[in-house]
């Protein structure tokens, strides 16, 4: 019996630079998105500045997941591991400053007041990103 493999390391590093279109898309890749059957949109409702911080938060940490699988791949790709860095570290920054302004995101948070278990939790309140609706 013979198996044939899957060459992973075969995927270019051809990364949209507009992290939202991605995350919106599904992926960061550009030679990987296919059109889908329900796309999902940024919602035209205004959101409050907590909630923008909350929605740049996902994006970035889709585009750090991206990426990290990427270079668990390509660990020689030196322009893939720096875009990790840097993404990584924009995407602290706004969760240290989200934190800072209103409250802890999760039980790993350096202030240790474990508020983030204040508020409505994701299915009892309303979504931060597309047009999806409240059940």
């Amino acid at each position: 019996m013979s198996f044939q493999t899957l060459d992973i390391n075969m995927q270019p590093f051809d990364m949209t630079y507009d992290l939202e279109s991605g995350f919106l898309r599904g992926t960061i890749w550009n030679n990987l998105y296919d059109k889908y059957k329900y796309e999902a949109t940024k919602t035209n409702t205004p959101m409050t500045v907590e909630n923008q911080l909350i929605y740049m938060i996902q994006v970035y940490s889709f585009a750090v997941t991206e990426l990290t699988l990427f270079v668990c791949t390509h660990k020689d790709n030196i322009e893939a591991i720096n875009m990790l860095k840097k993404i990584s570290l924009e995407r602290e920054k706004i969760y240290s400053y989200y934190e800072m302004k209103y409250r802890d995101l999760d039980h790993s948070s350096v202030n240790e007041t474990y508020n983030y278990l204040e508020g409505n939790w994701p299915w009892e309140g309303e979504t931060l990103c597309g047009n999806m609706k409240k059940y």
